[in-house]
């Protein structure tokens, strides 16, 4: 897997009803053995005031090398991966 690199930190992602929405991606790390990236729909302009809507989402590979970023179907992964997200933030 390819080394997260800033510079490409929007993302665009599709829905199961083939809707494209542009997303931030706050943090890509390795938690438990998989990929997990963090991510926020995405603004230009910041509200600080405004609370994160943050998206955690697990990295895969398919069949062709190709990366994909894909949810997470147990809520207890979902919420270690985003613990581990938090802690992270924290350092």
């Amino acid at each position: 897997m390819e080394e997260f690199n800033m510079d490409e930190a929007i993302v665009t992602l599709y829905d199961e009803n083939g809707d494209a929405c542009e997303y931030e991606i706050l943090d890509v790390f390795e938690f438990n053995g998989s990929t997990y990236a963090g991510v926020t729909p995405y603004v230009e302009e910041i509200d600080d005031e405004a609370p994160i809507e943050v998206t955690m989402l697990k990295i895969t590979e398919d069949e062709n090398g190709e990366e994909l970023f894909s949810c997470i179907e147990s809520e207890e992964e979902e919420q270690a991966a985003y613990d581990e997200l938090l802690r992270r933030d924290e350092e």
